[in-house]
């Protein structure tokens, strides 16, 4: 007897079974088919969900078990029916984006509907000479132009006359009872008049349209194919539409709503929410019914960071299969340890929904302060975590918000330190030490090889040992040295001991000796002259208005200067160590301060 070979990995094709169905979504599959069967037609459904959610498998599943008597263009099935008999045909627009065919989508899906419908009514020869007549009129004129006049303007264009083209409201009313009247002789053809037959339209991949065009598309089915027992089920992603409908029809937030409900009867969402993903990855992930407590926690950081989208979770698994195979070869390992493979999966959870957060980690020497959430400064964890990612520049290689990236970050960081914690036999509220991370350490280092992104930061230099570099030497000579991370500001004004400083408290205690006289006060709130020193935005912001700043700015750290006597400014101060640096060295020289002099950096020389 042969043993077949179990495959690994999970694939990402839209499945046409139930037998495949590893989300447990028939419930919802045999309510919206029975929903279809027995609605008032004509009407639209639309399954909403954003990318790889499911909604094409939801139409295989749907079209499978409403149980066809006749799919279009597929060979004749022989059945009989206890309800309404059923027609179907499938339109993909994923092939009109691939060649650039999206501008004449409402005619190709006309003629595509057309060549459909009358392939199983040869007799109608006529109806489709009369059809390509209406269409080329329509065509003429550009479709766009036709829905936005609302499709019954007459035209005396010479042009149509002379090649003997329908003008555009001739064309739309002939081409609209044409429909109709096949539509329901296609129907009088497979059902009874005590059982009539029912057309259902499947449309795939609305959303990968530019909006506009994916609601130009919805007005030609309302146009045209708005006919009794018509029923379209559309897969789509409702802020697609949303977007289009703004876009085109120049709406407000009410109207595009509006608008929205007259062209999708019925809503329908892919209730990721509730699928079963807990089963879904015990049945792909074995090592998570080996220790409840862990699984728990492992299958909530998933959750929390991952989320329910079966997409999504394919990536995860077949990652995790593929680094947990590289370990295994590296290590000589024929069975790692359950512990392990929980850490390999929280660090691909990190890497596909918290990028920035994956890179600061891989290259950050505050692993163990980030997941203990500890700093050696009074000051918010929050300030220790922005600190790492503008020095790493992590948050550089992604849009998104700052301020909503961090505080998810803060708490995928949570998940992370209880699973490390429970594979090390700690408990949850325990710190971690350097030894517990050694495993961590090893497999998120072998990890950037399904890391989603190209973009890294700095790649380790080949440094020489730590020097005291005098501040103007190092804005001289950037490229040559690397900063300390940490303890970098050295400062003593003469006769007294130098004092090492984080960048930081250092920026905020030099300034301040160098602010001696209420002028150097006025100077600090004097925009256009800070602007001309080149000094960053990021300094004075919070001397524009409120109204001005960005969000990002919203959630920079300030400092204040002077004192009761002379006056005080408040200054912005978010900056990398050497950009730090800079700007010191700018603020200065703007202040005219000889204490430029006698301040050093800790660096590194790059060999």
């Amino acid at each position: 007897m042969v043993t077949k070979v179990r495959n690994i990995g999970i694939h990402d094709l839209p499945i046409f079974d139930d037998s495949y169905d590893l989300f447990e979504v028939k419930p919802y599959i045999e309510a919206l088919s029975d929903f279809i069967r027995e609605s008032a037609t004509p009407i639209t459904i639309a399954l909403q969900g954003g990318w790889g959610t499911g909604k094409t498998s939801f139409i295989n599943l749907i079209n499978k078990q409403l149980n066809p008597i006749k799919r279009l263009g597929e060979p004749d099935i022989a059945k009989t029916y206890d309800k309404s008999p059923i027609i179907t045909v499938n339109f993909n627009t994923w092939q009109y984006t691939q060649f650039n065919l999206e501008q004449n989508l409402g005619i190709s899906f006309l003629s595509y509907i057309i060549n459909k419908l009358t392939e199983e009514l040869p007799e109608e020869n006529k109806f489709v000479a009369e059809a390509a007549k209406a269409i080329k009129g329509i065509a003429r004129f550009g479709l766009n132009v036709i829905l936005a006049q609302g499709g019954m303007q007459q035209t005396n264009s010479d042009d149509a006359k002379k090649d003997s083209v329908l003008d555009p409201a001739q064309a739309i009313e002939m081409l609209r009872n044409s429909l109709e009247d096949v539509v329901k002789k296609l129907m009088e053809k497979y059902g009874t008049p005590n059982n009539p037959a029912r057309l259902v339209i499947f449309i795939d991949d609305l959303d990968r349209l530019k909006p506009s065009i994916a609601v130009s598309l919805l007005e030609v089915i309302k146009l045209f194919l708005d006919i009794e027992g018509c029923i379209f089920v559309l897969a789509v992603d409702n802020r697609v539409i949303e977007e289009g409908i703004t876009e085109a029809k120049q709406t407000s937030r009410v109207k595009t709503k509006s608008f929205l409900d007259k062209m999708i009867q019925v809503p329908f969402k892919i209730p990721v929410e509730i699928y079963n993903y807990r089963k879904f990855l015990n049945d792909n992930l074995g090592i998570l019914s080996e220790n409840e407590e862990l699984s728990n926690e492992l299958q909530s950081l998933i959750q929390f960071s991952v989320g329910s989208n079966p997409r999504a979770m394919k990536r995860l698994i077949n990652n995790f299969y593929l680094n947990n195979k590289v370990n295994m070869i590296i290590d000589k390992q024929t069975n790692p340890s359950s512990y392990e493979q929980c850490i390999l999966i929280a660090i691909i959870c990190m890497q596909l929904a918290c990028q920035p957060l994956y890179i600061t980690m891989r290259n950050s020497d505050s692993k163990l302060e980030l997941l203990n959430k500890t700093t050696s400064e009074e000051g918010l964890f929050i300030d220790l975590l922005r600190d790492e990612f503008i020095e790493l520049e992590s948050l550089n290689l992604f849009e998104e918000d700052i301020k909503h990236g961090i505080e998810t970050y803060d708490r995928f960081l949570d998940y992370l330190k209880t699973v490390i914690l429970l594979t090390v036999n700690k408990k949850g509220t325990e710190l971690l030490m350097e030894e517990d991370l050694t495993v961590f350490n090893k497999i998120l280092k072998r990890s950037d090889m399904t890391s989603g992104s190209q973009s890294q930061t700095k790649s380790e230099e080949n440094l020489g040992n730590i020097v005291n570099v005098k501040l103007l030497d190092f804005i001289n000579n950037m490229k040559k040295y690397r900063l300390e991370k940490k303890q970098t500001l050295i400062y003593g004004e003469v006769g007294e001991r130098e004092k090492i400083y984080n960048m930081k408290e250092g920026f905020q205690v030099i300034v301040n000796k160098a602010v001696t006289t209420r002028e150097h006060i006025e100077k600090l709130k004097n925009i256009d002259g800070l602007k001309n020193h080149n000094i960053a935005r990021i300094v004075y912001f919070r001397l524009l208005p409120e109204s001005e700043w960005s969000e990002a700015e919203k959630t920079y750290k300030t400092l204040e200067f002077g004192n009761q006597d002379l006056g005080t400014v408040i200054l912005g101060h978010s900056f990398a160590n050497a950009e730090s640096a800079r700007q010191l060295y700018r603020l200065l020289t703007y202040l005219d301060s000889d204490i430029v002099e006698n301040v050093y950096l800790q660096a590194r020389p790059v060999l």
